[in-house]
C-alpha cells in the first residue's frame, strides 16, 4: 500500500508442506473502509494510459530500490568474519544450519534487488557464497554489480536443495574439490521398502485407468489426482503440460491430423472448471474428434478437498447453486455424453469403447466421489484360496491393499485394514476369488 504495487508472496514446495510451532499474536481486524476512487487513468489500460502508467511504474521501482536496502524484510545475521552467505527463501534455513560459522544476508524482498545492501555486505567477507535453487537468479545479479560469488558451481541447479545437498556444496567449498562428498546414510533407511505414488485404496480413478489400459489409444492429461495414471501398472497417459491441456492437446493432436490411435484428453471437475471450459467449447466449435473424460470426484481433491462450482458449495461451506459439467458440455454443442460410474467396470470398459469409435466429440463424466468423502457400505474384501489361481490379475489394478504374502509369494491377500470395501477388484477377478468378508 505505500508503493501502491502488487507484492507477491513466493512460496515453493518444501515451503507449502512445511509446519512449525507458531507464537500467536492478537488479530487485528481492517478498519478500512473497502470503496473504489474512479481513475480511469490508473485502471483503464488503454494506450494512451498504459504509457503513463510505465512512467509511474518506473518512479515506483526507483522509490523501491531505497527502500530494500533499508527494509526490516532484508536482513543480515551476522556470526561469521570471514564468510558471506546471500540466501532467500527455504534455502535461508539451510545455510543457518550448515554454514553455522558464516554470517547470512537473507533477502526477504528480492526484487527490485538491494544493490547497496549486497555490495555493503559483500566488502566485509573474504568470500561470498550464493545458495538459491534452480536459476541462479540472484548469483547473476551479484555478479553483474562486480562482485565475485561462489553458487552454481558447488550446488546443483537441478531439483529441490535440502540439507544434505546443500552441507555437500559447503564440503565442496572448502576442500576445493569438485566431487560429491559421500553422502552418509543409516543403513536401516536403506532398508525401508519403496512407497511409489498410488490412488488410494479405493480410489474411483483406479476403476477409470484400469479400464483405459485395456484401450489403445493416447491419452492427454491434467494436473489433479489422475496424474498418477502415467505410473505402473497402468501408465496411460502420455501427456501431461499444465491445467486444462488434457483438452487442449488432444484438440491440438487431432487438428494436426494425428489419425493412428483414439484420441482421449482427461481433466477434473475442478480443473474443467477453472481452466477446462474454453478448451471443451473450442473443440465443439472447431468441430474436433476426440473423447474427453471428465473425472467428477466432488472435490478438489488433490490438495485437500476443497469445494469448487460443481460441489454445491462455497469455500466457506455455504450452500450455492451446483454446476455440472455435462450441462455445459451440451451447452457447448457437444452431442455425445454419457456418465459413468468408474468402479463400475463392466460398464466404463463398454462406455469407452463405444465413444473412442465414433467420429465426434464425445465427453464421458466419470462420476463417483472421492474416497476420503464417501466410503463404501460394504466391508472389507478377502481372498478365498480355494479359488485363486494365482493368475495376478488383481495386482494389476494396482490396490495398495493387495498384496503378495512375503513368506510364498505365490500368495495373494487384500489387506483388511487397507482395503475400503469398493469391490472393485472383484469385478476383474476371473474366478470369482474375490468375495465379502465374513
Amino acid at each position: 500500500e505505500k508503493f501502491n504495487t502488487p507484492v507477491i508472496l513466493r512460496s515453493t514446495t518444501r515451503i507449502s508442506h512445511g509446519k512449525s510451532v507458531v507464537r500467536l499474536g492478537e488479530r487485528k481486524a481492517s478498519q478500512g473502509k473497502i470503496e473504489f476512487l474512479k481513475n480511469p487513468q490508473k485502471y483503464v489500460a488503454v494506450p494512451s494510459y498504459a504509457r503513463k502508467m510505465r512512467e509511474r511504474m518506473e518512479k515506483r521501482l526507483a522509490q523501491l530500490r531505497l527502500y530494500v536496502n533499508k527494509c526490516s524484510q532484508n536482513r543480515i545475521i551476522a556470526r561469521g568474519k570471514e564468510v558471506g552467505v546471500v540466501a532467500s527463501g527455504v534455502t535461508f534455513q539451510y545455510a543457518m544450519e550448515e554454514f553455522k560459522e558464516a554470517s547470512i544476508l537473507k533477502l526477504g524482498l528480492s526484487y527490485p534487488f538491494p544493490d547497496d545492501l549486497i555490495r555493503e555486505f559483500a566488502h566485509n567477507y573474504q568470500e561470498l557464497i550464493v545458495i538459491e535453487e534452480l536459476d541462479n537468479f540472484l548469483e547473476e545479479h551479484i555478479r553483474s554489480l562486480g562482485i565475485k560469488t561462489k553458487g552454481r558451481d558447488f550446488f546443483p541447479g537441478i531439483g529441490e536443495l535440502n540439507p544434505d545437498k546443500v552441507a555437500q556444496g559447503h564440503d565442496r567449498i572448502e576442500n576445493s574439490s569438485v566431487l560429491l562428498v559421500e553422502k552418509k546414510v543409516d543403513k536401516k533407511a536403506t532398508l525401508l521398502p519403496a512407497r511409489p505414488p498410488v490412488f488410494c485404496a479405493g480410489c474411483p480413478s483406479r476403476g477409470l485407468f484400469y479400464a483405459l489400459s485395456q484401450i489403445d489409444c493416447v491419452v492427454s492429461g491434467d494436473i489433479g489426482c489422475y496424474s498418477l495414471g502415467v505410473f505402473p501398472p497402468y501408465e496411460r497417459l502420455d501427456t501431461i503440460l499444465c491445467m486444462g491441456a488434457g483438452i487442449t492437446v488432444a484438440q491440438g493432436m487431432d487438428k494436426a491430423g494425428f489419425r493412428d490411435k483414439p484420441l482421449i484428453g482427461i481433466v477434473g471437475d475442478s480443473t474443467f472448471f477453472h481452466a477446462g471450459m474454453t478448451g471443451l467449447l473450442e473443440i465443439s466449435y472447431n468441430k474436433g474428434i476426440s473423447t474427453i473424460i471428465i473425472v467428477d470426484n466432488r472435490a478438489t481433491a488433490m490438495t485437500g478437498l476443497q469445494d469448487h462450482p460443481g460441489t454445491g458449495r462455497t469455500l466457506m461451506k455455504k450452500r450455492t447453486h451446483t454446476a455440472y459439467p455435462e450441462d455445459f458440455a451440451r451447452a457447448c454443442g457437444i452431442k455425445n455424453i454419457r456418465v459413468i460410474d468408474p468402479l463400475d467396470f463392466g460398464q466404463t470398459l463398454r462406455v469407452l469403447k463405444e465413444e473412442v469409435r465414433k467420429k465426434a466429440a464425445s465427453v464421458i463424466i466419470s462420476r463417483r466421489a472421492c474416497i476420503l468423502i464417501e466410503k463404501p457400505k460394504k466391508g472389507p474384501w478377502t481372498i478365498d484360496p480355494d479359488r485363486c489361481t494365482q493368475c495376478g490379475r488383481c495386482l494389476k489394478v494396482g490396490c495398495p491393499a493387495i498384496y503378495k504374502e512375503r513368506a510364498n509369494e505365490k500368495v495373494i491377500l487384500i489387506d483388511e485394514v487397507l482395503c475400503t470395501g469398493c469391490g472393485f477388484c472383484a469385478q476383474v477377478c476371473p474366478k470369482g476369488a474375490i468375495v465379502p468378508k465374513g
